[in-house]
């Protein structure tokens, strides 16, 4: 868990974010590859910090 920590507090990682890029996903993003590599990945996503079970 503190290497995780790490990785926040170095801006290589963000607390909120998608997950992690693979190699394979890249080739199919195509030209988009430049947009999704940009974001920082996060350790959990936006759904699961949200109320996620509020289904009004």
């Amino acid at each position: 868990m503190q290497v995780i920590l790490f990785f926040v507090l170095t801006k290589g990682l963000s607390v909120i974010g998608p997950r992690p890029v693979t190699l394979e996903e890249t080739y199919e993003h195509g030209d988009a590859c430049d947009e999704v590599l940009a974001c920082r990945p996060g350790i959990t996503g936006w759904w699961a910090a949200t109320d996620r079970n509020d289904s009004a």
